[in-house]
């Protein structure tokens, strides 16, 4: 079996990052840093996290979402991950300029979501229809968010969470683009 190295990286160091409050601090989106230079934040604000509930569903939901892409032989992921976190860093800065901070791995699990269900899409049968239904929740989802001001997951857990929609519409946008990008580069060159 095949080890999902991609996405238990990108939870390793979720989790150092949430055990270690001195590395969190030197990597969470920072508005006021990066504006100062430190523009690394615009990617490791990522991997940061501001509540245990937070960490539990965005890691969860990185580990059941990432091995499935993994283990199915789904690649280049890590472009996915790559993309994801440059594109939701500059978007949470050019769209959301009232977020001093921002952290949370929910708009890089979106992006996978959302890769998993182009690739997926692509084959026929029950997979097929199961991307999707997929699909569309997740776009009725980032809709609602825009709509309402909050997820569900903030809901349940307001304490130090506030949802940036635009990082999971960045995300999804992200999974689309980098399928889109490998499917006319392989069906062209390939």
């Amino acid at each position: 079996m095949k080890l999902p190295k991609w996405t238990l990286l990108v939870c390793v160091l979720a989790t150092l990052l949430f055990l270690v409050p001195a590395f969190k601090d030197t990597m969470i989106y920072d508005r006021d840093a990066i504006i100062d230079g430190q523009w690394w934040r615009l990617i490791t604000g990522n991997l940061v996290h501001l509540s245990t509930m937070h960490f539990t569903y965005d890691v969860l939901a990185m580990l059941v979402i990432g091995i499935v892409v993994e283990l199915r032989g789904i690649r280049y992921v890590w472009l996915v991950y790559l993309f994801a976190a440059m594109d939701i860093g500059a978007a949470v800065f050019i769209a959301s300029p009232e977020l001093r901070f921002y952290g949370g791995l929910s708009g890089i699990v979106t992006a996978t979501l959302v890769y998993l269900c182009m690739c997926w899409g692509l084959e026929s049968g029950i997979w097929r229809m199961f991307c999707i239904s997929m699909l569309v929740l997740v776009a009725l989802k980032i809709g609602m968010e825009f709509m309402f001001g909050q997820s569900l997951l903030s809901a349940a857990d307001p304490q130090l969470f506030i949802p940036s929609p635009v990082s999971h519409l960045a995300g999804a946008l992200t999974g689309v683009l980098v399928f889109l990008s490998l499917w006319l580069i392989f069906r062209v060159t390939g």
